[in-house]
């Protein structure tokens, strides 16, 4: 059933705290759904000469805007950002595509079960129309591996309306 189907999405964590407080922030300004929020605290530290010490970042990532890019850990000057991987149903990612503020999307997919690669596009339905970029993230399957792609692509063409990118990948050791 549709309501069983789950997503794997990875996304970005930080703790604000560890943030130095000079920093430019440009993990928000890079974040395409603002699901990056960094304000200042009041810290009542004192420092010597009489000075008080900056505020504490407070804040981070909203977990139900942030889809995964990617986008935010390159640009993180101290190297902050660390992922993690939490588990929807699809449901819960059809009402966050429809927020209207989420751009692309990836989905990982082995391509040798074309029925469930079928039950999620179609779940996710009119939510596509708000996407600018869909991601195919498809295992490498030998000779079989067009074959899947042109499958999969079938079964989205319909509803696609954005551009679409396929990556191939390996299930070999990763270095």
């Amino acid at each position: 059933l549709c309501s069983e189907l789950t997503l794997s999405i990875t996304l970005s964590e930080f703790d604000p705290a560890d943030c130095p407080p000079d920093c430019s922030r440009p993990c928000e300004v890079v974040c395409p759904a603002n699901a990056i929020s960094l304000v200042e605290g009041k810290s009542t530290v004192e420092l010597p000469h009489s000075t008080r010490s900056p505020g504490a970042l407070k804040g981070g990532v909203i977990t139900e805007r942030c889809y995964g890019c990617g986008r935010c850990f390159p640009v993180c000057p101290f190297d902050k950002i660390s992922v993690v991987t939490y588990v929807r149903n699809a449901t819960a990612t059809t009402e966050l595509l429809k927020r209207d503020n989420v751009d692309a999307v990836e989905i990982h997919t082995s391509g040798r079960q074309s029925a469930f690669f079928r039950e999620l596009w179609n779940h996710l339905g009119d939510a596509i129309r708000y996407l600018r970029l869909v991601a195919v993230n498809l295992l490498d399957i030998g000779d079989s591996t067009i074959s899947s792609m042109n499958t999969m692509y079938s079964i989205m063409e319909l509803q696609l309306d954005c551009y679409n990118l396929w990556q191939n990948f390996s299930s070999g050791p990763r270095e």
